[in-house]
């Protein structure tokens, strides 16, 4: 299911740079995008045990939710095919043509009979874009973020059962971080018509890294209902991993037009669901390591306070310092508002044919 997952994700997150061009309009088509798809989180969690509950047998339950949901699957990706596919294939076509653009391919993955094979054109576009600062300059950020979002997630269901002995106040404490990122979404896209993507990223992610840091030292002390209220300004930071970086890439791609005269959704977007899930994974393994270092008890009643610390320091201070880390590596990122402009004359340059 991931893997059919994957096929469908990178394709629709690589048609994000070709539906517009405009800078601030980017950011506004991510944010409607982003909005639906925490809407959907909801809607998709609410509707899974009704639809369970609707046949006597839980088995057939369970068939109805997949089928249902499934369905929804199927028929929102199918939308997006027919109503979007045929405009950019076309669109995609003249525009090779307009730069003599050749396939995404390079001499080095050529056989000697000059026929283009999959696996060198492939690999050599790959590191190629690999090489780029300026790409590196987001996805790297975009790992340390994710690896840091992860860890605090798995860790907060410890948190609630060992600390506040309230395991399903994790739920609630969820509920509200993803709500306050829901509203928030729309300020931090029209924030950043005057700041700039990179700069409201990179506040937004402080204000995040702060408040993880201010409920490791505090949030053992004051109580669940406090931890509730430290979900506000946590959703208010965390709502900008939604609203930017997916609304920075196709800067990127925009860039690499106008540097290198090739478009790469392809290339870039799939890079960028590969570092997400290396950043996923690399947060697993660095939770069960951690909580083996400091000697947790799969299971037990209750752990010792070296336990405790552990489970403190994965949802607090660990996840903070990939946050901080992240703002100090991308607060070097090069594309602002004017630099972006600069970059649409020298397409409208290529574009007439004249030199940049």
């Amino acid at each position: 299911m991931n893997t059919a997952y994957t096929f469908v994700s990178i394709p629709y997150g690589a048609l994000t740079p070709e539906l517009t061009s405009d800078y601030h309009e980017q950011a506004i088509l991510n944010g409607y995008r982003q909005v639906f798809a925490i809407l959907g989180t909801f809607l998709g969690a609410g509707i899974v045990l009704p639809l369970v509950a609707l046949p006597k047998d839980p088995v057939q339950g369970w068939f109805l939710a997949g089928g249902v949901l499934g369905g929804i699957m199927l028929v929102s990706a199918l939308l997006t095919v027919v109503l979007v596919g045929k405009e950019k294939i076309l669109q995609g076509k003249e525009e090779k043509q307009l730069f003599s653009i050749e396939p995404e391919t390079t001499a080095s993955s050529k056989n000697p009979s000059g026929h283009s094979t999959l696996s060198g054109g492939f690999f050599s576009q790959v590191w190629e874009v690999l090489q780029q600062r300026t790409f590196l300059l987001v996805l790297i950020p975009w790992t340390l973020h994710i690896s840091g979002v992860t860890l605090l997630q798995n860790a907060m269901v410890y948190y609630f059962e060992y600390m506040y002995r309230y395991k399903e106040g994790f739920q609630i404490a969820l509920m509200i971080l993803l709500s306050f990122a829901l509203l928030c979404i729309p300020l931090w896209i029209w924030v950043s018509r005057w700041m700039g993507k990179r700069k409201v990223y990179n506040m937004g992610m402080l204000i995040f890294a702060t408040t993880v840091l201010v409920f490791f030292f505090f949030g053992h002390r004051l109580g669940v209902l406090w931890a509730y209220i430290l979900m506000i300004p946590a959703g208010i930071g965390f709502s900008v991993q939604y609203a930017m970086p997916f609304a920075i890439l196709p800067d990127v791609v925009k860039w690499d037009l106008s540097e290198h005269g090739k478009r790469r959704e392809g290339t870039y977007y799939g890079l960028w669901t590969f570092a997400s899930k290396i950043g996923q994974s690399l947060a697993f393994l660095v939770s069960g390591w951690v909580l083996a270092l400091f000697g947790y008890i799969p299971l037990a009643s209750q752990q010792s306070p070296f336990a405790l610390l552990g489970i403190r320091l994965l949802a607090g201070v660990l996840p903070a310092i990939l946050f901080l880390l992240g703002v100090m590596i991308h607060r070097h990122y090069p594309i602002d508002p004017e630099r972006y402009r600069q970059i649409e004359g020298k397409i409208r340059s290529m574009e007439k044919g004249s030199p940049p």
